[in-house]
């Protein structure tokens, strides 16, 4: 069976993933709704995808749409054939009944038209629709409705009377054409596309068949001194991918990084889940350090075991105090873990790591998924197959915020093991040692939770109060000389609400400071406005009080598939969304600190 083309616009993409679910008549019926589109269809008209599915559904038309979501109709045409290809596919259609003369097949339309097999292909792309049935020993064939070839010759007959008169180009043709480009490219800093566009005009040629030689020639004449000029179809290089991921996690669109690196917008959504995947390759979660595991992370039932607890699914993502003030509130009104929610949280984290690495070890190298197939959520079955870059992301934001957890449980004894080795209360040290007591403490507790087997007896906290006591002792003989000696100096008292500690819960994972949102961006999310605000804590797992003393999200981290089905939009409208939430956070952080 050859393989169903794909398609570039997201959603439209989406609805042929989906396809292949739908039964023969439902998807008959779209086939027929997605035909009779392309015949209405306007090359330089916008037309709003909402809309546009809703037809291809059989569904009224939304009363209002957003101007964002539109698309050139040029676009639609160079998808819906390809669509229609995928829905044949799934409506099974009977080779008998696509027989006879009201029924061209390629070969057929090609000797009508006087075109070959490849000029046929961009007609395609022009709005040429036709069907994908069965042909001898189960290969597909295209055939073309007689009427719909009609309608597409009485739209394109000048284009259709050329191309029947075609001539290659010449060697002296392309030599002019090669000047002329190199012209546009010095004076007026044209791309290869549009340089083409113009020399086409003039040379009465098609736009693809110049803009292919201008790419071909211009890329591969050594020597040339516009050598490489137009080379566009070049790949993204890692240097560049990273840029562009640094950039998008910053909220740049994609249709300013295309018009920055010169590339489509296709060409920049690849390179940033390129970028994402050898990301996570470097990131890959190592192994725990105590043994190989129980042999119970790869159990059929392992996502209910692990995760189906409230311990690991509610009140998650709270920041960590930045005074030591509030860290001292904090303590004092958090109630303690008990030894079982220890061992849920300890397990479930494990878990999340441990799928996390099976799933970027299955990522292909060069064509990574964004999106993991199936229901949201699957990815995390054992043996459910592949994950996506997405969902992996989505695993190990989650796995941080369970280490959260972890650490903030034994804060408690980090400050009774640095009164008991300073011989004073936290508040009454010095600034700088408070700060550097706790920074050292919750370094000591991070690196206990990884080595912590929660598989065997024993708490968390005999592990961390052994490395606590022996690294609060060593620090404070090094940076406190005793009384009585040269060089003692009395702690000065100050005020625990003046004295600054870092948010640890930002910096726990090697992976949170290329997955979560920058930590100033979290600022600004409680006078954010909706629904951005709470896609983005829902989304990072976050958990945030807002101005009334409410607060918002607590949950784990979600996907963008498993935000698609909560909100009732499609994946690529919550990425979009996703996009413009976090430049909005951008410019109000912006302004705060302008007004501060």
């Amino acid at each position: 069976m050859a393989l169903l083309p794909r398609l570039r616009i997201g959603p439209l993409a989406d609805v042929a993933a989906r396809s292949a679910a739908l039964a023969p008549d439902p998807a008959r019926r779209m086939l027929e709704r997605a035909e009779a589109l392309a015949d209405r269809v306007e090359p330089e008209k916008l037309y709003p995808l909402e809309r546009v599915l809703a037809d291809l559904r059989g569904e009224p038309a939304p009363a209002t749409t957003d101007d964002d979501s539109s698309v050139v109709g040029a676009a639609l045409l160079a998808d819906l054939p390809a669509l229609v290809e995928h829905l044949c596919a799934a409506a099974k259609l009977e080779p008998a009944a696509h027989a006879g003369a009201a029924w061209l097949d390629a070969a057929a339309l090609c000797k009508r038209w006087g075109v070959s097999r490849s000029t046929l292909d961009r007609y395609r792309k022009r709005g040429l629709v036709g069907r994908r049935v069965e042909a001898r020993a189960g290969r597909p064939k295209l055939v073309f409705a007689a009427p719909r070839v009609e309608a597409f010759e009485a739209r394109q007959r000048p284009g259709l009377e050329r191309a029947a008169t075609f001539t290659r180009i010449s060697p002296e043709e392309t030599e002019r054409m090669l000047r002329r480009a190199a012209r546009y490219r010095r004076l007026l800093g044209w791309s290869a596309s549009r340089a083409a566009e113009r020399i086409a005009e003039r040379f009465g040629r098609s736009h693809e068949a110049v803009r292919l030689l201008l790419l071909r020639k211009m890329a591969n004449e050594n020597g040339s001194p516009a050598s490489g000029e137009f080379d566009r179809s070049a790949p993204v290089h890692a240097r560049e991918r990273e840029i562009i991921a640094r950039a998008a996690r910053w909220g740049v669109s994609a249709q300013r990084l295309a018009e920055r690196f010169e590339r489509s917008e296709g060409s920049i959504y690849r390179s940033l889940i390129l970028a994402h995947a050898e990301r996570l390759a470097r990131l890959r979660p190592e192994p725990p350090p105590w043994d190989d595991g129980p042999g119970v992370f790869d159990a059929p039932d392992a996502t209910r075991v692990f995760l189906d607890h409230a311990a690991v699914q509610t009140n998650l993502g709270r920041a960590a105090p930045v005074t030591l003030a509030a860290l001292l509130a904090m303590i004092e009104a958090d109630e303690p873990i008990t030894p079982a929610v220890e061992r849920v949280i300890a397990r479930a984290y494990w878990f999340l790591r441990h799928r996390a690495s099976v799933l970027i070890a299955g990522l292909p190298r060069h064509n990574p998924p964004r999106s993991a197939p199936g229901a949201p959520g699957a990815a995390l079955a054992p043996g459910a197959g592949g994950g996506g870059v997405d969902e992996i992301e989505t695993i190990l934001r989650w796995a941080s915020r369970l280490k959260a957890e972890l650490v903030r449980s034994q804060l408690p004894l980090a400050v009774r093991t640095v009164e008991g080795a300073a011989e004073r209360p936290l508040a009454s040290l010095t600034p700088a040692q408070a700060a550097g007591a706790y920074e050292l403490a919750v370094g000591t507790l991070a690196e206990s939770v990884e080595r912590h087997d929660p598989f065997r007896t024993g708490r968390l906290a005999a592990q961390a109060g052994l490395a606590l006591n022996r690294t609060i002792a060593a620090w404070w003989r090094s940076t406190h000389a005793p009384a009585g000696r040269p060089g003692a100096a009395r702690a000065r008292p100050t005020s625990p609400a003046l004295v600054p500690i870092h948010d640890f819960t930002v910096a726990l994972s090697p992976w949170q400071r290329d997955l979560d949102l920058p930590p100033r961006l979290r600022a600004a999310l409680a006078a954010g406005a909706e629904p951005g605000r709470t896609l983005v804590v829902n989304r990072m797992g976050w958990q945030v009080a807002l101005g009334d003393g409410s607060t918002i999200g607590g949950g784990p981290p979600r996907s963008l598939a498993q935000l698609a089905i909560e909100m009732r939009k499609p994946v690529w409208r919550i990425a979009r969304l996703e996009g413009q939430a976090v430049r909005a956070l951008l410019a109000a952080a912006r302004a705060a600190q302008g007004a501060a």
